[in-house]
């Protein structure tokens, strides 16, 4: 089996989380509301591309620093630490359940 389908805890925990939202959204989004299902997979699905895929997705050049004004695109770019992409998928998987914490603790 290939090292890129491996599964791993991370991949197992962060699968049955995207699970648990879609299930949920299931008993509050009306089928009708297209664009917020559409919404709602992207953001999904980026989390997860970060978390299960972090080296392809921090391989992703953009622009970084003052150079990019002045000598354009071509000389400054540089990819993304594999850490910094996976724990920024994290963060936004997460973000939802600690929104919703503090949403349930501030109408207590």
């Amino acid at each position: 089996m290939s090292d890129l389908w491996y599964w791993n805890k991370e991949r197992f925990i962060s699968l049955i989380i995207v699970c648990a939202y879609l299930v949920i959204a299931l008993f509050f989004i009306k089928f009708s509301l297209i664009a917020t299902w559409i919404s709602i997979l992207l953001y999904l699905g980026l989390a997860l591309l970060c978390i299960w895929f972090p080296e392809g997705m921090g391989s992703l050049e953009y622009p970084s620093g003052p150079e990019w004004v002045r000598q354009g695109l071509s000389r400054c770019l540089r990819p993304t630490p594999c850490f910094f992409v996976r724990i920024g998928g994290w963060v936004l998987l997460l973000l939802p359940i600690v929104m919703g914490v503090v949403n349930f603790l501030t109408n207590i």
